[in-house]
């Protein structure tokens, strides 16, 4: 059985996606996972606050390749989220220096010195999101362009990208194009309409898409999130009040479990060992993913 921490689960996970991004690391797992850089973007200052190397790596990213991240996409992910990992998040980009400045929304800039960053290494499977960008920009149409293709041809609804986080009206508007464009075909009946890529292979191949795992980063790295907070808080909760403390968390833990395609986190009612049980299963599920089914 594992020892390590949820922390250093996670650490362990931002790592090895970040240097699959092209930050210098060790150890490579996700070289067929398709890499979302927003979702990372976003919850790497929260989940990373005792890893300041880490911390350093990404600013020093983001500083130098901010010109490939979809802003309104950024702010958009940002703002669904607890307003504890919102304020580290904004914390964490008004510090920013270089090309990322421009995502700021204070008025203060503060530069700061920052490493040398390579070129992320598009050429790698797992940045087939980067090189979706190359082709149809930094914005809706290159990540609702990938979710098709991670479809394989599979009936979309439109209402279903709203994880994206870019506004409802725009995915539809998106979608109303591609068809009238010739594109995408609308699947038969009323209301806003699923949709599919008349030819996804062919985009499909045109990116190198082949034989990737597609993943929900958002999903993941929330459920990471609340695993912290449930860990750092496990050790100061009575008997009692970690019973509920685990109960509560489980819910939000099973919504996001089915989101993420993440295992089933155990029942917790009535059980004595609820929170260490539900955070060794977390632990696990961290250390294992991602899996294919």
């Amino acid at each position: 059985m594992s020892t390590q921490s949820i922390s250093d689960a996670i650490a362990k996970l931002l790592w090895n996606a970040w240097t699959e991004l092209g930050v210098p690391g060790v150890e490579r797992r996700y070289k067929h996972v398709a890499m979302d850089l927003e979702p990372l973007i976003v919850f790497t200052p929260s989940l990373v606050q005792e890893e300041p190397r880490l911390t350093e790596q990404v600013s020093a990213w983001c500083a130098q390749h901010g010109h490939c991240v979809s802003q309104t996409r950024l702010w958009g992910l940002a703002r669904k989220q607890p307003k504890q990992l919102l304020t580290a998040f904004t914390a964490f980009v008004d510090r920013l220096p270089g090309s990322a400045a421009s995502w700021k929304k204070a008025s203060a800039r503060v530069e700061t010195s920052h490493t040398s960053m390579r070129a992320p290494p598009v050429e790698r499977p797992s940045l087939v999101r980067l090189r979706m960008r190359g082709l149809a920009g930094n914005g809706a149409r290159a990540d609702v362009f990938c979710e098709l293709v991670a479809a394989e041809g599979r009936w979309m609804p439109s209402a279903h990208l709203d994880f994206l986080g870019y506004t409802r009206r725009t995915v539809e508007r998106l979608f109303g194009d591609l068809e009238t464009s010739g594109i995408v075909a609308r699947a038969p009946g009323k209301g806003a309409g699923s949709f599919r890529l008349k030819h996804p292979s062919a985009l499909a191949k045109l990116v190198a898409a082949d034989s990737l795992l597609w993943v929900d980063w958002s999903a993941v790295l929330l459920t990471a999130w609340h695993l912290l907070a449930l860990e750092q808080s496990a050790a100061q909760l009575p008997d009692v009040a970690a019973v509920v403390k685990a109960n509560e968390a489980r819910g939000i833990l099973l919504d996001l479990s089915l989101r993420g395609a993440l295992p089933e986190p155990p029942l917790t009612a009535g059980d004595e060992s609820a929170l260490p049980n539900l955070l060794r299963w977390g632990r696990g599920v961290l250390e294992a993913w991602p899996q294919r089914v």
